[in-house]
């Protein structure tokens, strides 16, 4: 053990250093919308870096999620299936409209669909 290193002397006590605490700082995922950073850590007490974040790029992959299809009735549009992604909303497959079918399927003289008679 080395004196000046491991001990401090205040008002004639000497006083043995603490080693740091080290506190993880946990990674954060980088996405299509977003940095992200790798591992890294820090002292609890004093608040140094102990292992140092690097920042992670943006992804150029996205995460895509379905958009139902919607079918048409006989006076409203649908919309073909597609898809976005769910992380930055970018459209990635385009729905397209799909237009009204124009004909009522009539039951007891009133549209099923519309309720129209």
């Amino acid at each position: 053990m080395n004196f000046d290193e491991d001990y401090k002397e205040m008002n004639g006590v000497v006083i043995e250093k603490l080693g740091h605490k080290a506190v993880a700082d946990e990674a954060v995922e980088a996405t299509c919308a977003a940095t992200g950073l790798t591992e890294g850590s820090h002292c609890e007490v004093c608040g140094l870096v102990l292992k140092a974040q690097k920042i992670v790029p943006k992804t150029e992959a996205h995460t895509p999620v379905d958009i139902e299809e919607t079918a048409a009735t006989c006076v409203k549009d649908g919309k073909t299936a597609g898809s976005k992604c769910s992380v930055c909303d970018k459209v990635l497959i385009e729905s397209e409209v799909v237009p009204a079918t124009g004909k009522h399927i009539y039951e007891n003289g009133i549209c099923r669909e519309q309720r129209l008679s």
